[in-house]
This record gives C-alpha cells, sequence and structure tokens, in this order.
C-alpha cells in the first residue's frame, strides 16, 4: 500500500502534452526555467509515474520542485508554468 499524501494525478489534453514537449526542448536561459517545469509535468503524467524524490532525482531538482510545480500545474494548467512575479504581503 502506498504512504504518503494522495497527489492529483495529473492528466494531459493532447495540446497540453504537445506544448510541453515543445517547452521542453527549449534552450536559451530564459526559457530553461519553463523547460524543466515541462519536463517535470511530462513526467508526473506518464502511466508508471514515479515517486517525487526519484522523479526528481532524475529531472536534478529537488522533491519540493516537483511538489511545487504539480500543484501549480493542477490550479492554473499551462499558465501555472509560466513566469509569475513573486507575490508581495
Amino acid at each position: 500500500m502506498r504512504k504518503g499524501r494522495p497527489v492529483t494525478p495529473i492528466v494531459l489534453t493532447r495540446e497540453e502534452r504537445r506544448e510541453l514537449r515543445r517547452w521542453s526542448k527549449r534552450q536559451d536561459p530564459v526559457s530553461h526555467r519553463v523547460a524543466v517545469r515541462a519536463r517535470i509535468v511530462l513526467a508526473l503524467a506518464e502511466p508508471a509515474s514515479t515517486a517525487g524524490n526519484v522523479l526528481a532525482a532524475r529531472i536534478h531538482v529537488s522533491p519540493q520542485t516537483v511538489s511545487l510545480w504539480r500543484r501549480r500545474f493542477v490550479a492554473d494548467r499551462l499558465s501555472g508554468l509560466q513566469h509569475r512575479r513573486a507575490r508581495r504581503a
């Protein structure tokens, strides 16, 4: 049996998958962040998606980063992966 918090499965539309693949190939430094986010979401959408720790190691990010971008994608879909300005209190 699986332990830990339940996670929302990531199910992509055909258009979302196509756009994420396109983003994941970006090379310029500014777009590199979006490319990493796209790779995270694509990996989370795989049928045999692995645990966050394993996925994080595979993509060379922290488990917290995987969790952050999962949450943002679930909440805002593709627009949640784009650069946002920091919120001020």
